[in-house]
């Protein structure tokens, strides 16, 4: 059985604590029901100064949810409960700079009997995305934007390659063309991160890198007619010696550049 309510809520000036409480609590007092529910809302906030080229905004989503699992089988079982906040926050510092982050909050309880180790979730804290973006050129005709910070590699679409997970960096974009017809060049220089912060090193080695260059083609000769094409040049570089082998295991090539890095 699964419930959803979504909410939206906008307020022009400051938002006081009593707001925000009052608000939360609205989302929260109607409670739980069934095996999963869910509960989305929004706050947006403008702030209009003396100068109103300087207009900030800031909006904030969230989304909170419970599950229940169930599973059992001959020889294996188990019983969890979970709760998870998601958020995303977007705010305008300057009429070409914005900053975007978005995060979550898993929390789980649960029994598990399993042959092959602990299947009950686990509780923890994700960051998903952390970005200061500044736009260099904005022209009908062409755009460019400079992004800084943990950019979440989602826009490559390649999950075989990697995960929708941040790295550490700065990618670049560039827009030119029209609505009909557009080309899109970006390139990003990240460092790739680790889940567990180990790669089982002896020595010191030298920090990876994570570059690529796309080109994409779009257009759109009609409204709701639309065809895109795109191409990705990808490398790894310094990987440690531990991801090496692995890496190899499964399938990739890998050269060896120096006695500390592979």
């Amino acid at each position: 059985m699964r419930g959803a309510r979504g909410t939206q809520f906008k307020f022009r000036g400051p938002m006081s604590v009593k707001a925000l409480m009052a608000f939360a609590g609205m989302v929260l007092s109607g409670g739980i029901a069934g095996a999963e529910a869910d509960a989305q809302s929004s706050l947006s906030t403008v702030q209009a100064t003396s100068r109103p080229a300087l207009l900030r905004e800031t909006k904030l989503s969230y989304r909170i949810g419970s599950g229940f699992s169930s599973f059992a089988n001959e020889r294996e079982q188990e019983q969890s409960i979970g709760l998870s906040v998601d958020g995303d926050l977007r705010m305008r510092l300057l009429p070409r700079l914005t900053l975007s982050a978005r995060g979550s909050a898993r929390l789980a309880s649960g029994y598990a009997q399993s042959r092959f180790g602990d299947q009950v979730p686990s509780s923890g804290l994700s960051l998903q995305e952390v970005v200061m973006a500044a736009r260099i050129l904005n022209f009908d005709s062409a755009k460019l934007t400079l992004s800084a910070g943990a950019v979440n590699q989602r826009d490559l679409g390649a999950d075989l390659l990697v995960s929708s997970q941040p790295f550490p960096g700065v990618r670049e974009i560039l827009t030119v063309g029209s609505k009909a017809f557009s080309v899109r060049l970006w390139a990003q220089q990240t460092i790739p991160t680790s889940k567990t912060l180990s790669t089982r090193s002896i020595d010191a080695e030298v920090t990876p890198s994570f570059m690529t260059e796309t080109a994409e083609v779009m257009i759109e000769p009609v409204d709701g007619l639309k065809a895109k094409a795109y191409a990705t040049h990808f490398v790894f570089n310094n990987l440690p010696s531990a991801v090496a082998v692995d890496s190899v295991v499964y399938g990739n090539t890998t050269d060896e550049t120096g006695p500390l890095t592979s």
